[in-house]
């Protein structure tokens, strides 16, 4: 059934409003972050600062240690991100190859832990990471993300896996290759 064109300029009309709501917080950063602070108080605000700076952005790296705090949370997201996908990987290829006791329990965890409120496993990761000497640390930090990351990983894994034809791995086996 065609949508009449009313509906269709409808429809596109209703998504450039929710595009503009959606665009109106980070147009005033950038608006903001360019403005000089006496601009900044004003009682009557311009979209358009009426005296462009690029002070603000100075001070801010002059005054907090911005590049560092970037490092950081790369070397974090990456080692986690990496970390995850090797713990993930063989788990994944036994639980979608081998149906036992083993590949349910696993299962069931991922589950579970996908809907454990992530509130309720804080404190304990906190004692564990204290006890470690962890606290404030790129490690803990790499630590506290496979937590999070690694039961999603999995299941992401476990459905790719089972995607790969099991006819495909008995020819690798036939050539020679091993599990």
């Amino acid at each position: 059934m065609r949508t009449s064109r009313s509906v269709r300029a409808g429809q596109y009309l209703a998504l450039l409003a929710y595009l503009v709501f959606l665009a109106f917080p980070f147009l005033w950063l950038v608006s903001t972050a360019f403005k000089p602070p006496r601009e900044l108080g004003s009682l009557h605000p311009t979209w358009i600062p009426k005296d462009p700076t690029l002070a603000n952005f100075r001070q801010a790296f002059d005054e907090q240690p911005l590049l560092d705090a970037l490092l950081n949370s790369l070397v974090a997201a990456v080692g986690a991100a990496v970390v995850a996908v090797l713990i993930a990987t063989p788990m994944a290829y036994v639980i979608a190859r081998h149906r036992g006791l083993l590949a349910r329990a696993a299962t069931g965890w991922v589950v579970v832990s996908q809907a454990f409120p992530f509130v309720l496993v804080v404190i304990p990761l906190f004692l564990v990471l204290k006890n470690l000497r962890l606290i404030n640390s790129v490690p803990g930090l790499v630590m506290v993300y496979v937590v999070w990351a690694l039961p999603f990983a999995l299941w992401m894994l476990v459905g790719y896996v089972r995607a790969v034809p099991p006819e495909l791995e008995e020819a690798a086996a036939v050539d020679g290759a091993g599990r």
